[in-house]
């Protein structure tokens, strides 16, 4: 019932952004990048592809994540990150809560939050 709530605030949220910045002004800053687009989208999906691999490795137990679930997780976090003013603060122990979810301890899921967090913090 809480996420069909959520889902239909967001929608409700992103129709009205459409509304008042004007279809026409997306459409033609969708034009202005042209097909740069799709590289652009790739790329982002890719990235979070990637992170949730990493969160998918860092989880110790094997078998008791599916990717599809740390991909779900992560993105999660990110939800939390973006819309969010806490940005990083609440959005790593919020991942680590979900994976609480998925079998692991809070100990277990504050220690593959944190070391795909500075696995990635190292890379980058």
């Amino acid at each position: 019932m809480l996420r069909t709530v959520l889902l239909l605030g967001g929608a409700a949220l992103l129709a009205l952004l459409i509304w008042r910045l004007g279809p026409s002004e997306i459409l033609d800053a969708f034009g202005r990048i042209g097909w740069y687009f799709v590289p652009l989208i790739l790329l982002g999906a890719g990235h979070h592809a990637l992170r949730a691999l990493a969160l998918h490795a860092c989880v110790l137990r094997s078998g008791l994540l599916r990717y599809r679930d740390a991909l779900a997780i992560r993105l999660s976090g990110e939800a939390v990150q973006s819309l969010t003013f806490t940005g990083p603060l609440l959005s790593q122990p919020t991942k680590a809560w979900l994976l609480e979810g998925h079998g692991l301890t809070l100990k277990e899921g504050f220690a593959a939050t944190i070391t795909e967090y500075m696995i990635c913090a190292f890379v980058a």
